[in-house]
């Protein structure tokens, strides 16, 4: 069954793990505004027009990759009913152009917050086709690269901003 936007082939995790793609392979790093409102965006014209901050910084990639590349473990379906405080996407470009999504949610729970979220392989824009991760100091780097964390559509308030 073919579901569009979904490439096969690793995860940016995987890559990032194996070394094939390295904080001195990316060009930038771009949070993309996200309104759950109206699901995530499947195609790659759906992006095009997102409201965007980019991380160009080499010390800031090199942080968020080492972030992805250690502290990301393999996801798991909440059984506890953490609340989402903020949703994103994250979009890896390359030096040659081509790009990873990273879709992520800050879930709160007993007043800690973590990231959850699903990645693809090179050039995947589904995130149903991703694989699922969760990463607890990722919120943290999040929270000071995201413009929009803290100013949630969810509405919900976000301890220590």
């Amino acid at each position: 069954m073919f579901f569009g936007g979904i490439q096969p082939g690793p995860s940016l995790i995987e890559e990032l793990r194996s070394g094939r793609v390295t904080a001195a392979s990316m060009e930038r790093v771009d949070v993309l505004r996200f309104d759950p409102g109206g699901g995530w965006p499947i195609l790659e014209s759906d992006f095009r027009g997102m409201e965007r901050a980019s991380i160009t910084s080499a010390d800031q990639i090199r942080d968020l990759i080492g972030l992805l590349r250690t502290r990301s473990s393999d996801g798991y379906q909440a059984r506890n009913h953490p609340g989402t405080v903020h949703f994103g996407i994250l979009k890896f470009v390359l030096k040659d152009g081509k790009p990873y999504y990273l879709f992520f949610q800050i879930l709160l729970y007993q007043g800690n917050t973590f990231t959850a979220f699903e990645v693809g392989s090179v050039g995947s824009t589904n995130p149903n086709g991703g694989k699922h991760y969760d990463n607890g100091p990722l919120s943290d780097f999040l929270r000071l690269h995201d413009p929009w964390y803290g100013k949630s559509s969810t509405g919900r308030g976000i301890p220590g901003t």
